[in-house]
């Protein structure tokens, strides 16, 4: 029995998870969005955090004092982008896997 998978989870199957962590923490958490080419996830992380920073800022930050807050915010960032790409990347193996072991 031949299985036909979509484009998006052969090509996230593809994807090293090693490769996806260094880039969420060397470049950035979207660089690893763009890595799996997760589009809707990216948006959806993006519109999070940046509704969080909105709610959470005090009206009478400074630039300064709002530009640390960012840096201690982006390993947070960093983590959330890596799992959630990483466990993206993980199903896409089982699924396919799983798909070509019931093939036996």
């Amino acid at each position: 029995m031949e299985h036909h998978h979509d484009k998006q989870t052969i090509y996230l199957s593809n994807r090293s998870i090693w490769s996806n962590i260094a880039l969420c923490f060397i470049l950035s958490p979207a660089a690893g969005y763009i890595h799996t080419r997760r589009w809707g996830a990216l948006a959806r992380v993006f519109l999070v955090l940046v509704s969080f920073f909105v709610i959470t800022t005090p009206s009478s930050m400074t630039n300064r004092e709002a530009f640390e807050r960012g840096q201690k915010y982006s390993l947070l960032a960093s983590f959330i982008a890596t799992i959630d790409n990483s466990i993206a990347i993980q199903n896409a193996k089982d699924k396919l896997k799983n798909n070509d072991s019931s093939d036996i």
